[in-house]
């Protein structure tokens, strides 16, 4: 009961914040007079609900960004619990040319970001071990299916479960333990996996979904994550307090 009616932190205060930021926004699309905006021109040709559009511009503005947060703040925690990760991550940085003096506007290009391989690693094993997300949105079938056997009527309302095969070890070797190397095409660890673990796949990973469902934004995401990680590794020194670093994992 108190969790559904939000009488204690932190659903006391998520719901405060939840409705402030509704409210701020649905002002600034109200009040903004500029015709070629992307918000003007949904509200203006889309034959949704204005309440419909509303809660996917929230949808889209809180994916784009809270997810993204959430996997930096996960890979930073991972790389300090792992020193030996973390370093060769420094060193991976270096050897492109990223280090204090460089001029990150200059060298951070875009080919720099893809050739970042270890890091794109690292990150990889941060969204399997903390995905910061569940579950997908709500899906309903418009007409009777069957999946793997499985009968679904017309009608179903369901959901894509998203963190548990990140942990099957039918999918992934060692399941339980933080390591990229289960991503570098080249390592014995992946060389294994791949013999061991006869299910893994593309699938396997959830945490941007895949098929045709899954998230438009990934790729840039991507490059926003390996980009603030880089530059926070090489310009600044951070410190995680003991009592996380020996919890099995983040937390929130």
């Amino acid at each position: 009961i108190i969790n559904n009616y939000d009488l204690i932190n932190p659903y006391k205060r998520d719901k405060l914040n939840h409705e402030n930021f509704n409210r701020m926004l649905k002002e600034v699309i109200t009040k903004s007079k500029d015709t070629k905006s992307v918000s003007y021109q949904v509200f203006k040709e889309s034959k949704c609900t204005k309440q419909e559009i509303f809660e996917d511009l929230v949808t889209y503005m809180v994916a784009g960004s809270e997810t993204s947060a959430r996997t930096i703040v996960s890979t930073l925690y991972y790389m300090k619990k792992h020193p030996e990760i973390l370093q060769r991550v420094i060193e991976e940085l270096k050897s492109n040319g990223l280090t204090k003096d460089a001029d990150f506007r200059e060298l951070l290009t875009m080919d720099v970001i893809q050739s970042l391989e270890y890091l794109t690693c690292v990150i990889k094993e941060a969204l399997r071990v903390d995905s910061p997300t569940f579950e997908s949105f709500i899906y309903k079938n418009y007409e009777d299916v069957e999946i793997c056997e499985v009968p679904i009527p017309k009608g179903t309302i369901f959901k894509i479960d998203i963190c548990s095969a990140h942990y099957m070890d039918k999918m992934w070797l060692e399941p339980l333990e933080f390591n990229p190397d289960r991503f570098m095409v080249d390592s014995e660890f992946y060389l294994k996996q791949k013999k061991e673990c006869p299910l893994n796949s593309n699938y396997s990973r959830r945490a941007f979904s895949q098929g045709k469902r899954s998230c438009p934004g990934q790729t840039l995401a991507y490059l926003e994550i390996k980009a603030i990680i880089a530059y926070l590794i090489t310009m600044t020194e951070y410190e995680v307090d003991q009592e996380f670093l020996d919890r099995k994992g983040v937390g929130f």
